[in-house]
Order: structure tokens, then C-alpha cells, then sequence
């Protein structure tokens, strides 16, 4: 549960910082909402005919997954750069 709040608070907090377009920030939550709902019906069609623990590492290996796939969308260039306050260079410069 830790994981998930983890997630859910800080990959917009991250995209943020990237000063990354309301559309990523938007597709972000629309996925993890897509996510989450369907590892909750998994997790609710599966519950009675597998243990609560299948469910569990189930729906960690999907955590896992999200977060890989968007590990290298989060380390980017942009999110790497060290521009000062004064840097007035392009976003990709």
C-alpha cells in the first residue's frame, strides 16, 4: 500500500518538476487509474479461487511493471539537466 501511495503521489510531483505538459501529467493518472482498476478485478474475480497472497504478488508484479515502464520517460535528459534560475536555454539545449 506504501508503494502505491508512493507512486500515486510521485510520479506527477516528478512531472511537475520536469515542467512536463497537463496532458502527461494527465495520462499518467489515467493509466494508473486503469491500472488500479483492473488489478481490482482481478484481484476480486481471483480472490476465490486463489490464495489473498497470489493476489498480492500479482498485483506487485504489476506495481513493478508500471514503474518500469515509466522509468525511462522519468529519466530523461530534461529531468537530468542542472539549469540554474537564470538558464534561459531551450528544454532541449
Amino acid at each position: 500500500m506504501i508503494g502505491d501511495g508512493l507512486i500515486a503521489a510521485g510520479v506527477p510531483i516528478l512531472l511537475v518538476s520536469r515542467q512536463s505538459s497537463g496532458s502527461d501529467i494527465a495520462a499518467f493518472v489515467a493509466v494508473s487509474g486503469v491500472g488500479g482498476l483492473v488489478v481490482l478485478a482481478a484481484a476480486t474475480l481471483l480472490l476465490d479461487a486463489v490464495s489473498r497472497r497470489t493476489v498480492l504478488i500479482v498485483s506487485d508484479i504489476g506495481r513493478l511493471c508500471m514503474v518500469g515502464l515509466l522509468t525511462p520517460y522519468l529519466s530523461t535528459d530534461s529531468l537530468l539537466s542542472h539549469r540554474g534560475p537564470g538558464d534561459r536555454r531551450g528544454r532541449y539545449n
